[in-house]
């Protein structure tokens, strides 16, 4: 087994994090208004310093948000939902010496284990396709994943689908190993069509045109959703099919470019970045593949741990894609615990479901 790494939660224990003052908190001079001066949360572990020796680490975390101090909690908010008067934590010095301290990768380092050590060249080396990818790695990791009760969301674009990789994916689902499916409208749009049709945008087993898929955009909403079109036997294969008979949280998020979209699609950005940060607080793996975009903005929206057991672990992302500067975006962007994969997705689910069958 890898072991995805943990630590226990810090003590703060003696000097110096008792001589250090409390964190400051100041009132928002107007609703979505911040006083000049405040924290700006990061994805990582940070602990506040509240009253002489109680430090406490908020539920909910999120990198670019606001911390408030609501009857004797922290609370991480997004800033247009703070209201006027409440108080904001003030500061940006993170090293506990104004009451806010943010640890980084040195949490982990101290209590790394022999097999995690035995795996770090693969988990930690530079993305670049001419590294070798250790499937049995990424296989251990979802399996462990799953063993200890864990929850594994997967993010997923239309590319999975038009390289036919969809039946490699639903393989994975069969063995119970996706818990969460987070993918836009077109995902979910050019698997359906594949599934009646045999063809997405006109590649595929069957001949099909660039209509295929405004053609399966209205046999959804003739059976009203997606759900009532798997319940009328229309529709008996594919993704969406796999996740609405197995009741996997589904979410679709919109955007600009959508065709039709589907009913079940939530078309305002910020209500599917609130189903996505609402679906993170029960995750603990991500898995990227083949969304650039997609991929990004939920490595934005997650923390880079969770916490079980008065432990805190680091939160697995695998992000895989053919283009080394979707993967290295990710990393840079925050995600800095990201396994890169710089790969076609088809041959990365045949290989990863043929881990599974064995």
């Amino acid at each position: 087994m890898v072991h995805i790494k943990s630590v226990p939660i810090p003590s703060f224990v003696g000097s110096p994090w008792s001589q250090f003052p409390p964190a400051t908190f100041e009132a928002a001079p107007a609703p979505g208004v911040l006083p000049e001066g405040f924290f700006s949360t990061v994805n990582a572990p940070t602990f506040f310093k509240l009253g002489n020796y109680h430090w406490v680490l908020p539920e909910a975390p999120r990198m670019d948000a606001v911390a408030i101090l609501d009857r004797g909690q922290v609370v991480i908010k997004e800033r247009r939902f703070v209201r006027g008067g409440e108080l904001v934590a003030m500061h940006q010095v993170e090293d506990g010496s104004q009451g806010i301290k943010v640890f980084g990768n040195e949490l982990f380092d101290a209590e790394r284990s022999a097999s995690e050590t035995a795996a770090m060249p693969f988990m930690t080396a530079g993305v670049s396709r001419e590294r070798p990818v250790d499937y049995s790695i990424l296989a251990e990791l979802l399996m462990e994943n799953k063993l200890y009760g864990g929850k594994a969301m997967w993010v997923v674009g239309p590319a999975v689908v038009h390289a036919g990789a969809h039946r490699d994916f639903c393989t994975i689902i069969d063995r119970g190993l996706v818990d969460i499916l987070s993918i836009g409208n077109a995902t979910a749009v050019h698997d359906i069509e594949s599934a009646l049709y045999g063809t997405a945008l006109g590649a595929g087993e069957a001949e099909g045109d660039h209509s295929s898929h405004m053609r399966a955009i209205n046999e959804v909403h003739k059976a009203g959703s997606v759900s009532a079109l798997v319940d009328s036997g229309r529709l008996t294969g594919g993704i969406m099919h796999a996740c609405i008979t197995r009741t996997i949280p589904t979410i679709i998020a919109g955007s600009i470019r959508d065709d039709g979209p589907l009913p079940e699609t939530i078309t305002s950005v910020l209500e599917s970045q609130e189903a996505i940060r609402t679906a993170a607080q029960r995750t603990t793996l991500v898995v990227i593949l083949a969304t650039v975009l997609h991929g990004i903005a939920t490595g934005n929206i997650f923390p880079t741990y969770y916490v079980r057991d008065d432990r805190i672990f680091s939160l697995p992302f695998i992000t895989v894609d053919m283009d080394e500067f979707a993967v290295t975006k990710l990393k840079d962007r925050g995600t800095g615990q990201a396994i890169g994969v710089v790969g076609n997705a088809r041959d990365f689910l045949a290989i990863l479901a043929g881990k599974f069958e064995k």
